[in-house]
């Protein structure tokens, strides 16, 4: 999945769920350590986020920047 979306210059941005990265994680870092795209968000599935984790909104507004 990673793959097809790494392999494709097209894709600057993934979106996966935050169950599915934990099942992924060291493939997940792996990518993000190398600084190059495409960037990862993980973002909470219908379930809602995991315990601990932030809202869909304020994962956003953190990765632009934008305060709470």
């Amino acid at each position: 999945m990673l793959a097809q979306g790494r392999a494709d210059p097209g894709v600057g941005l993934v979106l996966i769920t935050e169950r599915v990265a934990q099942d992924i994680r060291g493939d997940v870092d792996a990518i993000r350590r190398e600084g190059r795209p495409p960037l990862i968000l993980e973002i909470p599935d219908l379930e809602g986020p995991l315990p601990g984790g932030q809202s869909l909104l304020d994962r956003l507004r953190a990765l632009m920047g934008i305060p709470k």
